[in-house]
């Protein structure tokens, strides 16, 4: 098996959107009692994280709720960079779909969506999540029609490389809404995902057990199958 890491790891450089806690941390103790000890301060919400369904509905899953089954399954991933470019307000459409079923079958039920936009090679960049003159960040995210389709499929849950998976450009969150009312998970900022295949890749996305929490950070990897990728 090889792993591939889809996570960022958290520093005080870690972008956050506007309305989120940047990460920062305090040295508690620096081995002066011969080990060291450090405290931090974060968002729920901040570098590659989930999304529970009570991020928008108040009576819908905790993160600490979400069966950890659900947290790991077969990828079934998207690669649209090509199609992105530097459209930061391009959104996933139903033709995108269709396009991957043509080539490798119908989207599994049970297995996990993740969308390879490409914005990924912005991370550490103001432009990754960089607000206009009205305060919106910008950046490609799912359409709902889309989102509506993979609900259709029966899916685990979905990731994306960006910020988050409605377009940074929307505000009504239709993705979200689509995806957390019947229960699946959402996951942000992944990392890495252009180096898995289209299918064939086995993921876990592993948030902290946080109780009551509507958003959590995560530990996302990938396991492919060196024999047969």
């Amino acid at each position: 098996m090889n792993i591939i890491d889809l996570t960022y790891s958290l520093s005080e450089a870690t972008i956050v959107h506007p309305a989120k806690t940047p990460f920062s941390r305090k040295i508690c103790a620096n081995y002066e009692m011969g080990a060291r000890f450090d405290d931090m301060t974060l968002s729920s919400g901040i570098g590659t994280h989930m999304d529970a369904p009570s991020h928008f509905y108040p009576k819908g899953k905790t993160i600490d709720q979400i069966p950890i089954a659900q947290c790991c399954g077969p990828a079934s991933v998207l690669h649209l960079s090509e199609k992105v470019k530097d459209n930061a307000d391009y959104e996933v459409v139903v033709e995108d779909i269709e396009l991957w079923e043509e080539k490798h079958g119908l989207i599994p039920e049970r297995s996990i969506v993740l969308l390879h936009t490409g914005w990924d090679r912005y991370w550490g960049r103001k432009i990754f999540c960089s607000p206009d003159e009205a305060g919106i960040c910008h950046f490609p995210g799912v359409s709902r029609e889309a989102a509506e389709v993979l609900l259709k499929r029966r899916v685990n849950g979905v990731g994306i490389d960006t910020t988050g998976i409605d377009p940074g450009c929307q505000s009504k969150g239709w993705a979200h809404q689509v995806f957390l009312k019947e229960g699946l998970f959402l996951v942000e900022n992944m990392a890495n995902l252009k180096l898995l295949p289209p299918k064939g890749a086995f993921v876990y996305i592993l948030p902290m057990k946080i109780e009551g929490f509507p958003e959590a950070p995560v530990r996302a990897i990938a396991l492919l199958d060196l024999l047969r990728n």
